[in-house]
């Protein structure tokens, strides 16, 4: 299920009626979040994939709406943005176990350490688009010494833009 900004605007009734049981969701609200969402959340409580694409949200509701989503596998975010950075928020982030895959694409990078100390779980993990200045290397050193992750995959782009030096992450 695709929700867009015009879906919950005008059509929102359409979801809401549906005897669907949507398992991968992509949320792409042009920098605006509805309360309502929510409601369609909880209603296909069964979600597995979950992308979350150009979003403005608190990490507040970021939280709850993770934890909501218990039997979730897999969350792709792309250009989300918080109005507020709230780590407490994240830090206290539960009913995240069962998360194997994670897309990061151009996302504060003040949150990509703590989100990954919280997702021990993880299988596949995606970077992609952080500002130059994020310390992608830095963040994946802490990484290695708070969790045991057992990557399968891992996958960043445009690294030496970010002076990433897989050396020093030990990654080889």
């Amino acid at each position: 299920l695709k929700v867009t900004k015009w879906l919950m605007e005008s059509k929102f009734d359409i979801i809401e009626k549906s005897d669907r049981n949507y398992r991968n969701i992509e949320l792409n609200l042009n920098n605006r979040y509805y309360r309502r969402i929510f409601d369609v959340l909880r209603k296909f409580n069964d979600i597995r994939c979950l992308e979350l694409k150009n979003c403005l949200l608190t990490t507040e509701e970021f939280r709850e709406i993770l934890e909501m989503l218990s039997n979730l596998e897999e969350l792709k975010l792309d250009v989300v943005e918080f109005e507020d950075i709230n780590l407490d928020e994240i830090k206290n982030l539960r009913n995240v176990d069962k998360l194997t895959c994670l897309q990061i694409k151009a996302i504060p990078e003040i949150l990509v350490h703590p989100l990954l100390v919280k997702f021990t779980n993880l299988k596949r993990l995606s970077i992609m688009q952080l500002s130059r200045k994020a310390p992608v290397d830095a963040a994946l050193k802490l990484l290695s010494e708070d969790t045991n992750f057992k990557l399968e995959f891992f996958e960043i782009s445009d690294f030496g833009y970010y002076n990433f030096d897989q050396h020093k992450s030990g990654l080889l």
